[in-house]
């Protein structure tokens, strides 16, 4: 009997191992999505932080926004980067935006 048993434990020790790994899920075009707006939003809220309190989010309730040219450009910067990322995804099957 235990000679049964060693070989039942083997044949599914063996077969899990033929298996191979587990395939990685691959991210449905929501996942992106809500990922592009999270990283958006984590680096715009700290850009304008009284919107951020408006939103609830205090973690800059002791800055200002930064209205000087070049605090306006980071801005931009962050939005043109966002808008190119949202492209790409939108090119690639996830239609998120219109075309331009």
């Amino acid at each position: 009997m235990p000679s049964r048993s060693a070989a039942l434990l083997s044949i599914i020790v063996l077969s899990s191992c033929a298996s191979g790994p587990p395939m990685a899920k691959q991210e449905s075009a929501d996942q992106r999505f809500e990922k592009l707006v999270k990283d958006y939003f984590e680096q715009a809220l700290p850009m304008s932080p009284e919107f951020a309190t408006q939103l609830g989010d205090h973690r800059f309730d002791s800055r200002l926004t930064d209205y000087s040219p070049e605090g306006e450009q980071r801005g931009r910067d962050l939005a043109q980067g966002s808008r190119t990322t949202a492209r790409r995804e939108s090119s690639e099957g996830a239609i998120w935006i219109s075309p331009p």
